[in-house]
Formats: C-alpha cells, sequence, structure tokens
C-alpha cells in the first residue's frame, strides 16, 4: 500500500494566537496541521507571544538580526513606504529546513514585505488569506467611510494611523505594486468570507473570486453551559438579562461601542451589561450608570468561554468585520448575536434565525432586538440552539482543516 506523500506547508504570519484574530486563524491552522499525519508545517512569525511551540520560527532570525529588521522597517516607514523594504522573506528562504510545497501567507502588515512575497510566490507555490482590506489598499486595514482603493488610493487620510503610521502618502505607489502582483496571477488567494471575496472582485485586482474558506472555533471548548451555575462560579448575576459587548479593542471606533451605548441607553427593559476586551477610562465611564461588570481581556480561551456562554445576547454592532472570531465563539457557546448587517456577519447570522441584525448604523434597530429577544426567552433559546448547530457543522475545526488540505492538494494537482 502506497501512502500519501508528505505535504510540506509554512504558515507565515505576523504573530501567533496572541497577535489578534488573523494571527490566530494562521496559529489554529499550523496547530491542526501538524496533527495530521503526513504533513510537515512549520509556523514562521514575525513577533513571538508568550507561548512557543516546537512548529514555531522566527521569522525575523532571532535576537541578532532583529535589530537590522527594525531598522529596515523605520526606513521604509520614514520614507513612506511601510513594511515594504525589509529582508525577512529572503532571509526565510536562506534559513528553510525544508523546500515546502506551499507558502501560506496571512496578516502581513508590520510584519512581511508585498515585495518579498512576489519574489517568493515566483518561486513557489503561494496562498494569501485576506483578513481585512490591506492586500487591496495602499496600506490601510479597513478604510471605512474612505473609498478612494476602487479605483486608486490618494490622498490617504489614515497616514497617521496603524499600520502606516508615515507623513508621506505613498499609497498609490504601494497599491500599485500589490495590484501588478494580482495582475501577473502569481499567488492563489483565499477569502474567510463572500464578502472579502466580493471586495478582492470591488478592488480591479482580480478577475476570479478567491476561494471562501470560514475560519473555525474550537467547538469542545465553546460550548453552551447552564447560565445560573455559570453566572454563580463567575460572580455575575444570576438572573438578570446579561448583554454581552466584546471586543480585542473596545476602543476601537469600527467596533462600534458608540452605537452600542447608544442602543443600551434606549432600551426600556431591565439588564445588565457584561464588558470583555482591552478598554480604557473613557470607555468604562460612558458605561458607568448600568449595571456593569468588566472582566477586562482575557486570555485564557477556557474562561472567556464561560464568559460568552454566561450572557443572553451578545450586542455587536460593528461597522466593518470580515468574518469576526468572536461571534463565531458567542455561536459556538449558544449565545445569539445582535448587531449590525455588516462585512461578513450576515453569512454567521441570519435575521431571526441566529439572533437580530439591523442595517449599519441603524440604532433603534439595535434596540428592537434587544427587547424582542428579552421578551421572547423562548425564541431566544432557538436562535441559540441555531447559532451552535450552525457553529459545529460550519465552523468546526475539522471543517476547517479538510477545506485547505483540500485546497492545498487542487493547487499542488492544478496549479495556480
Amino acid at each position: 500500500m502506497v501512502s500519501d506523500p508528505i505535504l510540506k506547508i509554512a504558515v507565515i504570519s505576523k504573530s501567533n494566537a496572541e497577535g489578534g484574530g488573523a494571527s490566530r486563524v494562521a496559529d489554529d491552522l499550523a496547530v491542526l496541521l501538524n496533527e495530521e499525519p503526513n504533513v510537515i508545517a512549520h509556523h514562521w512569525l514575525g513577533y513571538p507571544g508568550a507561548v512557543w511551540k516546537q512548529h514555531m520560527r522566527l521569522l525575523f532570525g532571532g535576537r541578532r538580526f532583529h535589530p537590522i529588521e527594525q531598522a529596515c522597517r523605520r526606513i521604509s516607514r520614514k520614507l513612506g513606504f511601510t513594511d515594504f523594504f525589509t529582508p525577512e522573506i529572503f532571509r526565510m528562504w536562506l534559513r528553510k529546513e525544508v523546500d515546502y510545497d506551499i507558502y501560506h501567507f496571512h496578516d502581513l502588515s508590520t510584519a512581511v514585505s508585498p515585495i518579498g512575497l512576489r519574489w517568493l510566490a515566483r518561486r513557489a507555490h503561494v496562498v494569501w488569506t485576506f483578513h481585512d482590506i490591506s492586500p487591496f489598499t495602499g496600506g490601510c486595514i479597513f478604510p471605512m467611510e474612505c473609498k478612494k482603493w476602487h479605483a486608486r488610493c490618494r490622498d490617504c487620510p489614515k497616514l497617521q494611523e496603524w499600520p502606516l503610521l508615515t507623513n508621506f502618502d505613498r499609497t498609490r505607489l504601494m497599491q500599485a505594486y500589490k495590484r501588478k502582483t494580482a495582475g501577473k496571477n502569481l499567488f492563489t488567494a483565499i477569502a474567510p468570507s463572500a464578502w472579502m471575496a466580493r471586495q478582492a472582485i470591488r478592488s480591479g485586482m482580480f478577475s476570479q473570486p478567491p476561494r471562501v474558506i470560514p475560519y473555525c472555533v474550537d467547538t469542545d471548548l465553546f460550548q453552551p453551559h447552564d447560565k445560573q451555575a455559570v453566572r454563580k462560579k463567575l460572580g455575575l448575576p444570576e438572573h438578570a438579562y446579561l448583554i454581552l459587548v466584546s471586543a480585542a479593542h473596545l476602543y476601537e471606533i469600527r467596533k462600534g461601542v458608540v452605537h452600542a451605548l447608544a442602543a443600551l441607553k434606549a432600551l426600556d427593559r431591565p439588564f445588565s451589561v457584561l464588558l470583555v476586551g482591552n478598554s480604557d477610562p473613557e470607555v468604562l465611564a460612558r458605561f458607568k450608570n448600568f449595571d456593569l461588570h468588566v472582566t477586562g481581556y482575557v486570555r485564557d480561551a477556557e474562561l472567556l468561554s464561560l464568559y460568552y456562554a454566561a450572557a443572553d445576547v451578545f450586542l455587536f454592532p460593528t461597522l466593518a468585520d470580515n468574518l469576526p472570531l468572536t461571534v463565531m465563539e458567542t455561536m459556538a457557546a449558544g449565545t445569539p448575536t445582535i448587531g449590525f448587517s455588516t462585512g461578513g456577519v450576515p453569512e454567521m447570522v441570519s435575521h431571526k434565525v441566529h439572533g437580530w441584525l439591523a442595517e449599519t448604523a441603524d440604532v433603534q434597530g439595535l434596540v428592537e432586538g434587544l427587547r424582542t429577544a428579552h421578551d421572547n426567552p423562548e425564541m431566544r433559546e432557538k436562535w441559540a440552539k441555531a447559532s451552535r448547530a450552525k457553529a459545529v457543522k460550519l465552523y468546526s475545526k475539522p471543517v476547517f482543516l479538510k477545506n485547505h488540505l483540500d485546497f492545498y492538494r487542487e493547487i499542488l494537482t492544478c496549479g495556480r
């Protein structure tokens, strides 16, 4: 009996699971790949966190080369070409332990040069997962109200924001470089949501949409619990209508906390608020008139899953998002979402099936959803069960892994 050939994958991202949503997806993928018997996967990352795993590799080449890397990055930014003139991919190529079949890129911002990606794509099979809009822009992550990237970036309003942080506007040139790379058909693209695939087409960089492969959630870890029991354990009000508001950075404008506050102030029902994520004194002050329970940023995934399962609903009025992991996790925990029909959220949450969706910026629509969920506990329970079922069916780790392995083998068999 002939065994399957060994599949060798390099997963490349800014960081590990501690570095944000995109890096967490890359970390999950690398771990799952290494659990397969005929796969060798190394996770090349720019900024390692506290947890180091055997399959991880340093993209920048260790402490001796880190100052050189940072100097290149500073000069690149100073010239207005943020993250362009950096040598990490060339060093990786020289230091690789195996000849990888596929190099799979994730979040490039602050870690990987588009020049390095093009250079590598001329020599090997490259896959790039689009976690945000930056692959199509001159550098910004989510353009929000700016539509210039649909044609050509110029006069960028986000030069002083992360990740650009520069005084010189080279966004037109940087976007043109990315467009040329895409136009040469040098890499194969993945979009986590159909919405992101549509943005790729809207950018004018692609004639065909990327392959849609959604993220995953640990459905064994994030699962429903008896709400009263878990609230008692966590010191939360056992019988209150508990509304979860959560984001990695609650002060980030695009997460819509201003709209969440407006909806809570207009809600004429008794409730308590569970606030999860990094915040600041200004954010906390805005919530001071509610029955508020604050956790801060929760690093422990098991504890986070309990907080998510403890809530009655998840209030998530995001203004720009791809396929939010927080929605995926709360769905798996059996907590329905009430939010805006923004980005990839409607692909996860069907209105009145898995929760309640209002049009973006429609605060009154949020209030109506919160009232409906409060007044109809049986409907809320149906939403919770449907959310859990969808998470298990579409977003489990085995489904995520299979989708990637099938795609990799398709690329190696058929080419780009």
